[in-house]
């Protein structure tokens, strides 16, 4: 099993995390129209508070897929069917977000290079 698919140490979610960041965005747009010191602090402190919790309830005690606790709360709560679709799911969207990502950097590379090219022509 790959090491990306984390397990939920309350709930037994398998999957994928999301991203969590503690604080308000209200409070931190407030705290910026009142000066820049507040707010440049609080974005700070914000910033370093980012952690990746359960989609399903939030809490931010995940393990690996892959480590002896998962493996044991995986199949208490799942039948090895579960598990595989889970797994294979979690494998196809990687797979989709790293073709994804390719499909963006070439996009990037060929914007770069007509302008470059662009530039050139107007040069001569």
């Amino acid at each position: 099993m790959s090491s990306k698919i984390l397990v939920c140490t309350q709930c037994g979610y398998v999957g994928k995390a999301e991203g969590a960041i503690k604080g308000s965005m209200l409070v931190e747009i407030f705290l910026w129209c009142l000066l820049i010191i507040p707010g440049l602090i609080y974005s700070a402190w914000r910033s370093s508070s980012r952690h990746t919790v359960c989609p399903k309830c939030k809490n931010p005690n995940l393990i690996p897929a892959d480590s002896p606790r998962a493996q044991k709360i995986m199949n208490e709560s799942m039948s090895k069917e579960e598990i595989e679709e889970v797994v294979s799911k979690s494998k196809k969207e990687e797979e989709k977000s790293g073709n994804f990502k390719k499909k963006i950097y070439i996009a990037v590379g060929v914007s770069i290079g007509f302008f470059i090219l662009i530039n050139l022509i107007a040069l001569l």
